[in-house]
């Protein structure tokens, strides 16, 4: 396992009640996600399996359209929470590397929100990859997301105090030391290639390390690891067109079908 998964797999692992409730009141699916949901909804009519549920942000929009909803989290607060709220799913704990173990194959559909791949690093995003192609019918559909490496530019400063509303100001103030103390620990994962990057970014005050990667990137490597790309869309629920990086964006969501 490599270190940034270690870190971020050990912070997630240990949510407890309070992190269900903060992500319990979070809503449904974001706008962009809606819409490419209803984009794929048939799809996602079938036997679907969702990566990191969480406390069921997009649980409960799948649920109520696939067939079957099998779930995987590495929180088991996150499983127990899901198991309670959505009795007509499957929930189980499970890492995203390698879930078939828990959940079996022959899916329709895969769901990978919320920068979910970019837990792991370069090596084991391949084998999540694989692991999910493997899990798919021919022809099943990937919808997943990332985070977009031209946006990286926005990340603030973990000691940032100033801010345009009096109430970020007053939260800055009280977690600053506790973003600045992870930060200078973290940061010494970080490191840059070629489309890619690995940051200590300013997910829970500076606690975790994730992957950033260009469009064209992550579109190569869908096709290396058995998918063939159908769109991808920024934040704002964009279609881009080809070449288009949205390099505001903070994150990018792709839908691509297992190749047959």
């Amino acid at each position: 396992m490599s270190e940034q998964r270690a870190i971020n797999e050990a912070m997630w692992s240990a949510s407890g009640p309070e992190t269900v409730a903060e992500y319990y009141v979070s809503g449904g699916p974001r706008e962009v996600e809606a819409a490419v949901f209803e984009r794929h909804a048939d799809a996602l009519s079938g036997r679907v399996l969702e990566i990191g549920v969480g406390a069921g942000r997009l649980t409960q929009w799948l649920v109520e359209h696939a067939r079957e909803l099998v779930g995987i989290d590495i929180a088991p607060a996150m499983v127990e929470h899901c198991r309670e709220r959505f009795p007509q799913g499957r929930f189980e704990r499970a890492s995203l590397i390698d879930p078939g173990a828990a959940v079996g194959g022959g899916f329709d559909a895969i769901v990978a929100g919320y920068n979910v791949l970019d837990v792991v690093d370069n090596a084991e995003r391949g084998q999540a990859l694989d692991m999910w192609c493997g899990l798919l019918n021919p022809g099943g559909t990937l919808i997943m997301s990332t985070h977009n490496l031209p946006a990286a530019r926005l990340i603030p400063r973990p000691g940032k105090i100033l801010a345009r509303k009096p109430y970020m100001i007053a939260d800055n103030l009280r977690n600053w030391r506790t973003r600045t103390r992870n930060h200078r620990r973290l940061a010494l994962l970080e490191r840059r290639g070629d489309g890619w990057a690995i940051i200590n970014d300013s997910g829970e005050e500076f606690s975790v390390v994730h992957h950033y990667i260009s469009r064209a990137l992550q579109q190569q490597e869908l096709r290396e690891h058995g998918f063939a790309p159908l769109e991808c869309v920024d934040l704002d629920g964009r279609v881009l067109g080809p070449g288009e990086t949205a390099d505001d964006s903070g994150e990018l969501h792709y839908v691509a079908r297992r190749a047959a």
